[in-house]
Protein backbone atom coordinates (compact mmCIF):
# COMPACT_ATOMS: atom_id res chain seq x y z
CA UNK A 1 0.00 0.00 0.00
CA UNK A 2 1.50 3.79 -0.90
CA UNK A 3 1.01 6.19 1.18
CA UNK A 4 0.81 9.87 0.47
CA UNK A 5 0.26 13.13 1.57
CA UNK A 6 -2.33 13.01 4.26
CA UNK A 7 -4.48 15.98 5.31
CA UNK A 8 -4.69 17.19 9.23
CA UNK A 9 -7.63 19.54 8.68
CA UNK A 10 -11.48 19.03 9.04
CA UNK A 11 -11.61 17.25 12.08
CA UNK A 12 -13.60 18.88 13.88
CA UNK A 13 -16.76 16.82 14.01
CA UNK A 14 -14.72 13.54 15.40
CA UNK A 15 -17.56 11.26 16.22
CA UNK A 16 -20.87 11.18 15.00
CA UNK A 17 -23.55 9.18 16.12
CA UNK A 18 -26.30 7.99 13.60
CA UNK A 19 -28.04 5.85 15.40
CA UNK A 20 -27.87 2.85 17.64
CA UNK A 21 -26.38 0.56 14.93
CA UNK A 22 -24.45 3.32 12.59
CA UNK A 23 -21.47 5.32 13.98
CA UNK A 24 -18.96 7.29 11.73
CA UNK A 25 -15.30 8.33 13.00
CA UNK A 26 -14.81 11.43 11.05
CA UNK A 27 -10.82 11.12 10.96
CA UNK A 28 -9.82 12.64 7.35
CA UNK A 29 -7.31 10.58 5.14
CA UNK A 30 -6.76 11.41 1.28
CA UNK A 31 -5.04 9.74 -1.39
CA UNK A 32 -5.00 6.64 0.11
CA UNK A 33 -6.10 3.60 -2.08
CA UNK A 34 -8.19 1.02 0.17
CA UNK A 35 -8.86 -1.45 -2.89
CA UNK A 36 -6.52 -3.94 -2.00
CA UNK A 37 -6.83 -3.48 1.28
CA UNK A 38 -7.86 -7.66 1.64
CA UNK A 39 -4.36 -8.29 0.54
CA UNK A 40 -3.03 -6.92 3.55
CA UNK A 41 -5.54 -8.12 6.22
CA UNK A 42 -7.35 -12.02 6.37
CA UNK A 43 -10.78 -10.83 7.54
CA UNK A 44 -11.03 -14.56 8.03
CA UNK A 45 -8.73 -15.14 11.16
CA UNK A 46 -10.06 -11.46 12.58
CA UNK A 47 -11.45 -12.07 16.38
CA UNK A 48 -14.06 -9.40 17.60
CA UNK A 49 -12.54 -6.15 18.78
CA UNK A 50 -13.96 -3.81 21.56
CA UNK A 51 -13.40 -0.08 20.20
CA UNK A 52 -13.30 2.60 22.58
CA UNK A 53 -13.13 6.48 22.34
CA UNK A 54 -12.36 9.90 23.62
CA UNK A 55 -11.83 12.60 20.93
CA UNK A 56 -8.98 11.43 19.55
CA UNK A 57 -8.24 8.13 21.40
CA UNK A 58 -8.82 4.66 19.94
CA UNK A 59 -8.71 1.47 21.88
CA UNK A 60 -8.73 -1.20 19.49
CA UNK A 61 -8.93 -4.38 22.49
CA UNK A 62 -9.33 -8.48 21.42
CA UNK A 63 -10.93 -10.70 23.20
CA UNK A 64 -7.35 -11.76 24.55
CA UNK A 65 -6.92 -8.29 26.35
CA UNK A 66 -4.35 -7.50 23.64
CA UNK A 67 -4.43 -3.82 23.78
CA UNK A 68 -3.66 -0.80 21.11
CA UNK A 69 -3.58 3.11 22.50
CA UNK A 70 -3.70 5.82 19.50
CA UNK A 71 -3.03 8.66 18.90
CA UNK A 72 -2.93 9.66 23.25
CA UNK A 73 -3.94 8.59 26.01
CA UNK A 74 -7.02 10.24 26.96
CA UNK A 75 -9.50 9.04 29.77
CA UNK A 76 -12.00 6.69 28.24
CA UNK A 77 -15.28 7.63 28.12
CA UNK A 78 -17.62 5.56 26.05
CA UNK A 79 -17.59 1.70 24.62
CA UNK A 80 -18.79 1.95 20.99
CA UNK A 81 -18.98 -0.92 19.06
CA UNK A 82 -18.18 -4.92 19.18
CA UNK A 83 -16.71 -5.74 16.11
CA UNK A 84 -17.84 -9.51 14.80
CA UNK A 85 -17.79 -10.77 11.66
CA UNK A 86 -16.61 -7.93 9.40
CA UNK A 87 -15.11 -7.57 6.09
CA UNK A 88 -13.87 -4.67 4.35
CA UNK A 89 -15.86 -2.52 1.43
CA UNK A 90 -14.13 0.34 -0.35
CA UNK A 91 -16.09 3.79 -1.14
CA UNK A 92 -16.06 5.75 -4.35
CA UNK A 93 -13.49 7.79 -2.78
CA UNK A 94 -11.44 5.20 -1.14
CA UNK A 95 -11.38 7.53 1.86
CA UNK A 96 -13.18 5.06 4.46
CA UNK A 97 -13.02 1.49 5.56
CA UNK A 98 -16.09 0.65 5.65
CA UNK A 99 -16.80 -2.30 8.30
CA UNK A 100 -19.82 -4.72 7.41
CA UNK A 101 -21.00 -7.16 10.45
CA UNK A 102 -23.05 -9.85 9.93
CA UNK A 103 -25.91 -8.19 11.69
CA UNK A 104 -26.31 -5.83 8.75
CA UNK A 105 -24.95 -2.77 10.99
CA UNK A 106 -22.21 -0.62 9.89
CA UNK A 107 -18.75 1.16 10.94
CA UNK A 108 -16.94 3.59 8.61
CA UNK A 109 -13.44 4.72 9.92
CA UNK A 110 -11.62 7.22 8.44
CA UNK A 111 -7.87 7.94 9.36
CA UNK A 112 -6.53 11.65 8.95
CA UNK A 113 -2.68 10.41 10.49
CA UNK A 114 -0.83 8.43 8.59
CA UNK A 115 0.77 6.74 11.99
CA UNK A 116 -2.93 5.88 13.12
CA UNK A 117 -3.70 3.95 9.68
CA UNK A 118 -0.24 1.74 9.91
CA UNK A 119 -1.12 1.21 13.57
CA UNK A 120 -4.72 0.23 12.70
CA UNK A 121 -3.90 -2.30 9.76
CA UNK A 122 -0.71 -3.16 12.17
CA UNK A 123 -2.77 -4.44 14.58
CA UNK A 124 -5.56 -6.31 12.74
CA UNK A 125 -3.11 -8.21 11.20
CA UNK A 126 -1.47 -9.45 14.93
CA UNK A 127 -4.04 -10.68 15.40
CA UNK A 128 -3.81 -14.27 15.20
Amino acid sequence: MVFKDLDYDNCSNFLKKIDDDYIRLSMIIHNVSLLNLDQYIDFNRIKPIYIYQSNSLFIYESLDDYKMIVPDKRQIHEKLFILKDFKIKHTKNDKVILLIFNDGSKIGILFYKQECLKEFLNFLNEIK
